[in-house]
């Protein structure tokens, strides 16, 4: 019970420190404007008034975070670990998880409701994120899966393929924060597809909290406002209650994926961080200006035709693990600030340890063995040979397979046999 209590209670600790700073940093911005104010009044009558707002900043608070070094060196490792190319990388795996989620939600919610009402309400969720036209591009398919005879198969198929394609999106994300802390994956193939499959099952349960949230609830709080002769304030309070439970499932779920997808071991799980709130934040963003621009400006369909909400779908995939990549890469030049205010040496790498190293061990073996076998062919052509030569632009000349350095056709027989045999 007490483990329950304290995974329960640590996200919202987070965000009361989270709102801590930030207050901090407020009334350290509002300190340094009144300072200016307050200073023709007397030195004696603003002293105390200043020394509380010291006072009150100081407590609790750390060095302050150079950020001019940290974006500068975000930016540098946006260029250098293939940022774009990992959140097209991500986009691919979370599509391939589409189809399955959407067959667990689909059979789940048709199993309470009628499959008309049951599409209706995915459909009014979706346009809250894509936009009216990609939501309606997804009804053909949802009443495809709606379809189906028997929902309870379908359900248990779509949780089985959705925890699968989500494991291997955990796995790619792993990857790509390897990248970003410099390390290379270190455990082995059995060991790290578990740990993903756990990741994502726990990751599954987040997106159920996230749909029933969003579908269900508001059915409940109506139900249970009817009973009690309150429905009307009850449903009025969980439209806005809502919205901060389900922003703390979403910090969950990014601080779930920093902490356990990469080969590195964090001191502690950061509940809530520099870059989950700005990933967060940029998310928001991308999916507000992505809609307004899907419903606004695009001709996807005009374009793709029926792909169009495939397209805006994909695209859209693509903003959203863009930003989460970004976001890790803030974090991890965080850390990298934290270990240099503390005397330690990162300026290259960041001193974090590796969860394993058994993997690495292997390949380093494999890596040994073919530089081996290339240098003894590498040296073995040249005992048969000689030095290799260059031509005008430096490339080596490629001999033929049996021609030695005296023009004979076969290594060991003079220019008269090698015309003789011919």
């Amino acid at each position: 019970m007490s483990r329950i209590l304290v995974a329960i209670w640590s996200p919202i600790w987070a965000v009361l420190r989270a709102i801590g700073h930030l207050a901090r940093a407020v009334a350290l911005f509002v300190a340094r404007l009144t300072w200016p104010i307050l200073r023709p009044i007397g030195h004696a009558t603003a002293a105390p008034f200043v020394a509380g707002w010291q006072k009150w900043l100081v407590v609790g608070a750390k060095d302050p975070i150079p950020w001019r070094y940290a974006l500068r060196r975000t930016y540098h490792g946006f260029l250098r670990h293939r940022t774009v190319d990992a959140g097209a990388a991500l986009a691919f795996f979370s599509t391939l998880a589409i189809f399955p989620g959407a067959l667990s939600v689909v059979s789940a919610v048709a199993l309470g409701q009628s499959d008309g009402d049951a599409v209706d309400d995915i459909l009014n969720i979706a346009r809250l994120g894509i936009g009216q036209s990609a939501a309606d591009a997804l009804r053909p398919p949802l009443i495809s899966l709606l379809s189906l005879s028997v929902p309870g198969v379908s359900l248990g198929v779509g949780l089985f393929l959705t925890l699968w394609s989500l494991s291997g999106y955990a796995s790619a994300f792993g990857r790509a924060l390897n990248m970003i802390y410099g390390v290379q994956e270190g455990r082995r193939f059995a060991k790290f597809r578990l740990e993903m499959l756990l990741l994502s099952a726990v990751m599954m349960v987040l997106f159920a909290a996230i749909a029933a949230i969003l579908l269900i609830t508001p059915s409940i709080a109506e139900a249970i406002g009817a009973q009690f002769r309150f429905g009307g304030l009850l449903v009025l309070l969980w439209n806005y209650l809502k919205w901060p439970v389900l922003v703390g499932i979403v910090v969950l779920t990014i601080a779930l994926l920093y902490y356990f997808s990469p080969n590195v071991k964090h001191p502690r799980v950061r509940w809530v961080s520099y870059g989950a709130l700005f990933a967060i934040g940029g998310w928001a963003l991308a999916t507000v200006g992505f809609a307004i621009y899907v419903t606004t400006f695009s001709n996807y369909d005009r374009v793709y035709g029926f792909l169009g909400g495939a397209v805006v779908v994909l695209v859209y995939a693509f903003i959203s693990n863009f930003v989460l990549v970004l976001g890790g890469e803030l974090d991890s030049q965080i850390i990298r600030v934290r270990y240099l205010q503390s005397g330690v040496e990162a300026e290259g790498l960041i001193p974090l340890p590796l969860r394993d190293s058994k993997r690495n061990l292997a390949l380093a073996r494999h890596q040994s063995l073919d530089l081996v076998d290339g240098r003894t062919m590498r040296l073995k052509a040249v005992r048969l040979y000689g030095e290799p030569t260059l031509d005008e632009h430096g490339q080596p000349h490629i001999r033929p397979r049996f021609q030695t350095m005296s023009g004979s056709a076969r290594p060991g027989l003079s220019d008269e046999d090698d015309r003789a045999g011919q």
